[in-house]
């Protein structure tokens, strides 16, 4: 009780010495206790896998790949923002001045999505959720970090994305969202928004723990001449698609 206490404090009084310092340099205790992806934290792991959550190294090395165009960053499964701000503060402190749109429920997931994933075999009602932080935490940590390019987009997929403005084009995707049918209606969605030379990155491509993304992924990949390229740091193996 007292440690979560202290973590809701730390989050709510958050110095302006560490909004503004660099992430790169932030200890690793520093970005746990507030809750922000920093490059520190990340603990290397002995071999090299698929699994685990996204690697802010890898996100911030395709922010920082894609900055010469013109579209926007997307994260997508932003569940307690943990890699939004720490994006949206790499983003702030290396000058590329664009906007970061954050996409999710902030409900958790649609029961019918996690019906199709359990049919696959592997995801079972024990390890889908993300449904324990809300839409007004989110906000408010942001507003702690007094970060202005982070757009959020609430709803299910299937919702926000018909509403969202056509005109709005992206650099660098992170799908982030775990189950078959959010990765299905997440690669049409920003594929046809995507730059030339625009990156989507797969967070769960390869991990046994979230089949769909695979499935996903390679039945939208089918007959495109992209094929996904891979990016390895720290140990951590993620996938990505380059838009030709």
């Amino acid at each position: 009780m007292l440690k979560e206490t202290a973590k809701s404090i730390a989050q709510v009084l958050v110095p302006p010495f560490v909004r503004n310092r660099p992430i790169s340099t932030w200890p690793g205790w520093l970005g746990l206790a507030l809750e922000v992806k920093v490059p520190r934290a990340v603990a290397p792991k002995k071999i090299a896998t698929p699994t685990g959550q996204a690697n802010i190294s890898i996100l911030t090395e395709m922010i920082e790949r894609t900055r010469s165009l013109t579209g926007a960053v997307a994260d997508c499964g932003v569940y307690k923002a943990a890699s939004t701000i720490g994006m949206a503060l790499f983003m702030r402190q290396h000058g590329i001045r664009k906007q970061i749109y954050a996409f999710d429920s902030f409900q958790g997931f649609a029961p019918e999505s996690v019906a199709r994933d359990l049919d696959l075999g592997e995801v079972t009602r024990d390890n889908v959720g993300y449904s324990d932080f809300s839409l007004e935490q989110v906000k408010s940590k942001i507003r702690n970090f007094r970060i202005d390019n982070v757009t959020l987009v609430p709803g299910y997929f299937q919702q926000s994305f018909k509403t969202f403005p056509q005109d709005i084009r992206f650099s660098f995707v992170h799908l982030d969202v775990n189950l078959y049918e959010s990765y299905c209606q997440g690669l049409e969605f920003f594929y046809a928004r995507l730059d030339p030379s625009g990156i989507i990155l797969l967070d769960e491509y390869n991990d046994p723990r979230w089949l769909g993304c695979n499935k996903a992924a390679d039945e939208f990949l089918a007959g495109k001449p992209e094929k996904l390229q891979m990016a390895t740091r720290d140990n951590y193996q993620k996938w990505y698609l380059l838009k030709q």
